[in-house]
């Protein structure tokens, strides 16, 4: 899956992936492509990719196999033939 450009904010974050010499967070933006990235972020969670917004209190993200897990989630994403967007709140999403 292409994530493209993503944006993250949040309180407190932990990234693992097995490269981390051409990872350089002082710009405000990192290149990520190629890397097997493990992502766990908690408190104040906003994830925006394009129209989607992902809103949550936990939220873990393995890239490579594409899996991950959300806790106290509110989603706001488009809908294919669907004009505007989704809302979707959830204790747990996967």
């Amino acid at each position: 899956m292409e994530l493209g450009s993503i944006d993250i904010e949040t309180d407190r974050a932990i990234i693992w992936m097995p490269n981390l010499a051409g990872l350089d967070l002082t710009s405000g933006s990192a290149d990520l492509s190629g890397q097997q990235i493990e992502l766990y972020m908690e408190g104040n969670i906003v994830f925006r990719q394009g129209q989607r917004v992902i809103f949550a209190e936990r939220m873990y993200y393995n890239v490579a196999q594409e899996y991950g897990m959300i806790l106290s989630a509110e989603v706001l994403t488009p809908v294919p033939e669907y004009q505007g967007l989704l809302r979707l709140k959830a204790d747990v999403l996967q």
